[in-house]
């Protein structure tokens, strides 16, 4: 796959701390890049009808942060919950539960027609 290369206008932050949605947990992110917007579907976001441990979902809250795989004490599982082999599973991280998979019950009308909008990130600094 071939992609196009685009200049994101960024600066380095070395001063980010995030709370669990409890306020018991106080996590210090390492370094990490900012930018004006965060490319991202509201879509692929669990919802509790799909897992009653998630947080409550809040549409007027914008997607203002990404944590990567380089803070490992956020995304360290302290505990799952599995399913069946191809099922998505829950996962507690410091900050709360979270899903993995597809969530989705029904496949969206676009993809019914074979229109699929795909959102990949991958991010090189």
């Amino acid at each position: 796959m071939h992609g196009s290369n685009e200049v994101i206008h960024s600066r380095e932050n070395y001063d980010l701390e995030v709370l669990d949605f409890k306020r018991e947990n106080v996590i210090q992110l390492p370094g990490l890049f900012t930018r004006d917007s965060i490319p991202a579907s509201r879509s692929q976001i669990p919802k509790q009808e799909v897992a009653d441990k998630l947080m409550p979902y809040n549409s007027n809250v914008e997607i203002s942060i990404l944590i990567g795989n380089n803070c490992t004490r956020i995304v360290r599982p302290r505990a799952i919950v599995t399913g069946k082999e191809d099922e998505p599973y829950g996962q507690r991280s410091i900050l709360g539960w979270g899903v993995i998979g597809r969530v989705c019950k029904s496949k969206p009308e676009s993809e019914n027609n074979k229109e699929i909008n795909v959102i990949c990130n991958k991010i090189v600094a």
